[in-house]
């Protein structure tokens, strides 16, 4: 993790390999603007913000049709410990909370994983999922509990954005840029 525009290297560190990927969620409040987030809320428009910011409802079309849609990601419970070199499971990013809350590993591995697959022409990261879902059609739901036992198959795709990952603020220290980033020339994978 490099700092630019000064020539500062933040952090290296090597990850384990895990079988754990990250658990991927909807957050209240992350759908309420989107285009053709159209459910009934209040007409009283400050009890309409709030009804939007707390729900957590990912709309899909009504018809067959293939979509995306984004969901907030964080590590699963204990996957620091699993990858991360014994005493660096804290914040990355010179130990701030406020500035990266997690691990080295973790904050890497979707670049990694995208470095990874872009390096063999793919344009996404093939996951499986298990979890929880539940499935509404109107006012009808089916809780869809544990669908790992059928074991979801979810792409995750990826942009530049995600391979070269910069992170960063406008009127820094000095009133300059002032970027946290990495890219795929930052990650080293063990031969095959």
């Amino acid at each position: 993790v490099h700092a630019a525009p000064l020539p500062i290297k933040f952090a290296s560190f090597a990850c384990r390999p895990s079988d754990k990927f990250a658990r991927l969620r909807s957050v209240p409040g992350m759908w309420a603007f989107a285009p053709g987030h159209n459910h009934s809320y209040s007409p009283d428009p400050a009890v309409a913000q709030r009804q939007r910011l707390a729900d957590s409802t990912v709309v899909l079309e009504g018809r067959p049709t293939e979509g995306a849609f984004f969901l907030a990601a964080e590590p699963q419970p204990g996957q620091a410990n699993e990858t991360d070199p014994p005493g660096r499971t804290g914040p990355c990013v010179l130990g701030l909370k406020d500035v990266d809350p997690f691990d080295c590993c973790f904050t890497t591995r979707f670049t990694a994983a995208a470095c990874y697959y872009q390096a063999r022409g793919e344009d996404s990261i093939p996951i499986t999922a298990s979890g929880n879902a539940t499935l509404v059609v109107d006012d009808w739901e089916l809780p869809a509990a544990n669908f790992g036992a059928t074991i979801a198959r979810v792409p995750i795709g990826f942009t530049s954005a995600l391979t070269d990952f910069r992170v960063g603020i406008n009127g820094g220290p000095l009133g300059r840029q002032f970027f946290l980033e990495f890219t795929c020339e930052d990650i080293a994978f063990p031969p095959a």
